[in-house]
């Protein structure tokens, strides 16, 4: 398995967020997504129920945001 390195997972995250989680902005601004590689999104105003529930619905993988704001994760659960 190819590991990425920080570079690489930025221009991924930015990607997702300017494809799926830009238009959440208007009226999700301040809440939690998680977007998967494939753009499926979970989304919620806890963080913590976002992390739980994308890890149930979407799998290892996913990256978190803070939508409209600059703070990204990158949710890996148990697969590195």
């Amino acid at each position: 398995m190819k590991t990425l390195n920080q570079k690489q997972l930025n221009k991924i995250g930015d990607d997702l967020y300017k494809k799926h989680g830009k238009s959440l902005e208007d009226k999700h601004w301040g809440e939690y997504v998680a977007i998967s590689k494939q753009g499926k999104i979970v989304l919620s105003p806890d963080l913590n129920e976002v992390f739980k529930e994308s890890l149930q619905k979407l799998g290892p993988g996913s990256f978190v945001f803070k939508v409209g704001e600059k703070a990204i994760w990158k949710w890996r659960g148990l697969q590195y």
